[in-house]
């Protein structure tokens, strides 16, 4: 444990991991607002957490949007935090976002989830 502390200290993932979740919300939110899907984000950006507020505590769209993220290969649990690792990167984060962006776009599609 102290040796796994001492290397987040050497090499700032503390502060890595922070730039990297606030670019993830930032453009998740920016994508759900684009599908006219507004989401609620809570969390430390590190441990993270979106819902859709015209879900009201169901998880119905969470669930669709998980599978669709899932199905391009990026899991996301649809009623559980995410966990930011020390790993992810720009280029990770880029790829994450396209697929979510395809499945902001699947959700606004469903007939189920329309208004």
């Amino acid at each position: 444990a102290l040796a796994c502390l001492a290397e987040l200290e050497a090499t700032d993932a503390l502060a890595h991991m922070r730039r990297i979740g606030t670019r993830l919300r930032d453009g998740m939110v920016a994508q759900g607002e684009h599908h006219t899907l507004p989401v609620h984000w809570s969390g430390p950006p590190a441990l993270p957490f979106m819902t859709f507020r015209d879900d009201e505590g169901s998880f119905a769209r969470s669930r669709t949007f998980a599978a669709a993220c899932a199905a391009r290969g990026v899991y996301l649990h649809p009623f559980h935090n995410w966990f930011v690792s020390a790993a992810l990167g720009d280029t990770d984060v880029d790829r994450i976002l396209d697929v979510t962006d395809a499945a902001f776009a699947e959700v606004a599609r469903a007939p189920e989830h329309q208004q």
